[in-house]
């Protein structure tokens, strides 16, 4: 008797979702066994350290884009507080540790920042994409809104009639965020290829369910969704040119209120 064929699922919500949990950056980089190959391991020192050639090139990119987001609140900078500028900090500033002064966040809401790279996506894609939803994140956070952000992992098998999500906290609402470990992690494909898939092999067989989907979660008062780059290429160039424009994209244009 021929072996039926499994029916493609289209709608990745029709799904029972395996929930893979929370896993800190440091367990998915052991997990993946980098450390113990040759090939692999300098992307598990880029992971833990960071990418300052990728944040170097990512902010001279982004100084071009003409974003209009608020100057930075009341921060006092010096040799030694509270967390560390890693913009001022890969310059060679010697005073790039600050506190916040006076600066008390009215909100915290947790940002899950979607990972996922189409094939043969520009580093300029990937450049301009990433910092309209840095801009984002200024904007919340210099208005007020203390952003807590978690990298998420959502994939599913339109074959094999599976779907996983896995989140990796990356920012605390009382932080900052690490530019240089953000370069290493979301700028480039190396963490997801060399890292992640190996942590979680199964996910090679997967697509991303923003791509599928092909719309944004509705956002919660305290949850918003960053869908990933698969969603930005479904869509034409033109409603990404700014912040504004990208936030109405993905369905948080109430932010701009």
């Amino acid at each position: 008797m021929a072996k039926r064929k499994k029916k493609l699922v289209s709608n990745p919500y029709l799904l029972t979702c395996n929930d893979l949990g929370t896993h800190d950056l440091e367990a998915v980089i052991l997990r993946s066994g980098a450390d113990h190959d040759v090939k692999r391991v300098k992307f598990a020192q880029l992971a833990r350290q960071g990418d300052p050639d990728t944040l170097a090139r990512f902010l001279a990119y982004r100084n071009h884009l003409q974003l209009t987001a608020p100057p930075l609140p009341d921060l006092g900078y010096s040799v030694a507080g509270s967390f560390v500028d890693v913009g001022r900090y890969v310059t060679g500033e010697p005073e790039c540790m600050a506190d916040f002064i006076n600066y008390q966040p009215a909100q915290i809401v947790t940002i899950n920042a979607t990972l996922g790279y189409p094939e043969g996506s520009s580093e300029q894609t990937v450049f301009h994409y990433f910092g309209l939803m840095l801009d984002a994140i200024d904007r919340l956070e210099l208005s007020g809104t203390r952003c807590e952000v978690n990298l998420t992992i959502d994939f599913f098998s339109p074959a094999e009639h599976y779907r996983q999500r896995l989140q990796i906290p990356f920012k605390r609402a009382d932080q900052p965020l690490n530019m240089a470990q953000f370069a290493a992690v979301m700028l480039n494909a190396h963490f997801f290829t060399n890292i992640l898939l190996y942590a979680f092999p199964s996910m090679c067989r997967c697509a991303p369910v923003d791509r599928a989907a092909g719309s944004a979660d509705i956002a919660q008062t305290d949850r918003l969704y960053f869908p990933s780059i698969w969603f930005y290429k479904s869509y034409e160039r033109e409603y990404f040119r700014n912040t504004t424009d990208y936030l109405r994209a993905i369905n948080l244009g109430h932010l701009l209120l």
